[in-house]
């Protein structure tokens, strides 16, 4: 039996966030999400639903985002409360097949103000030859052709 994308996460160790890793991080709650299906056919997205924070002085949690589109897709990550979060990287091109590993850290000292936050992935296919965020007009996008996810914000 094949392991499900979240357990790969996990289970997933890449050089690039080894710092993270080893900083205390909360578990991702999975919940249901009503544009999962419509999603799945371009990526697949770890936590669905709520992206927890440990109640801890320096909060961080995990995002990673698979292209599983046979063209690349482009993603930008908004939330509720931009002064409250660091977003590294806050947008990128994923190439088909592709893995992108998002760090949130929590800036609150206040951390009871978690609970009122959310996060807004936008997520859009692009063309082949579009290789820098910058490249990506996203005002001129219709918001049809242009898919979101949402994910809330809460304490472990």
């Amino acid at each position: 039996m094949s392991e499900n994308f979240a357990e790969k996460v996990q289970n997933h160790r890449p050089l690039k966030i080894k710092q993270f890793l080893s900083l205390p991080s909360g578990k991702a709650e999975v919940t249901q999400n009503p544009f999962q299906n419509v999603c799945s056919s371009l990526l697949d997205f770890s936590p669905d639903g709520y992206l927890l924070f440990p109640d801890t002085e320096r909060s961080h949690a995990l995002i990673a985002i698979r292209n599983t589109h046979h063209s690349p897709v482009a993603f930008k990550i908004k939330t509720t409360s931009p002064t409250g979060y660091q977003v590294n990287p806050r947008q990128a091109i994923l190439k088909p097949g592709s893995t992108q590993y998002v760090i949130v850290s929590a800036k609150y000292e206040n951390k009871q103000r978690i609970k009122e936050d959310k996060f807004v992935v936008h997520i859009i296919a692009v063309d082949d030859d579009v290789s820098l965020c910058g490249q990506v007009n996203w005002k001129a996008t219709h918001d049809e052709s242009m898919l979101h996810r949402s994910v809330k914000a809460s304490i472990a």
